[in-house]
């Protein structure tokens, strides 16, 4: 059902605030993610650069960040932090 209530890759993401997607490609959301990214980006064309970003980690699953043990889990945390400190 394409309905912003259902799923938010429906809403309006014009003026949306900073962003940043982190996915595994094994995830069973990839393509939904994905879209979400795009859609966010779609809205917002003349938002400054690393306003939204969008990445994508080879074979991780979702929420691969609480493996503390996977390197790629650690990297991507800090990524997070360097995010928000930057805003």
């Amino acid at each position: 059902m394409a309905h912003p209530l259902v799923s938010p890759v429906y809403a309006n993401f014009a003026e949306f605030p900073p962003t940043l997607i982190q996915a595994g490609e094994k995830e069973i959301i990839i393509n939904k993610t994905s879209q979400l990214y795009k859609n966010i980006a779609a809205h917002n064309p003349n938002a400054k650069c690393g306003r939204y970003i969008y990445e994508c980690y080879a074979d991780m699953i979702h929420v691969f960040h609480q493996f503390l043990d996977l390197p790629d889990a650690q990297y991507v945390i800090a990524k997070a932090g360097e995010f928000i400190k930057a805003l």
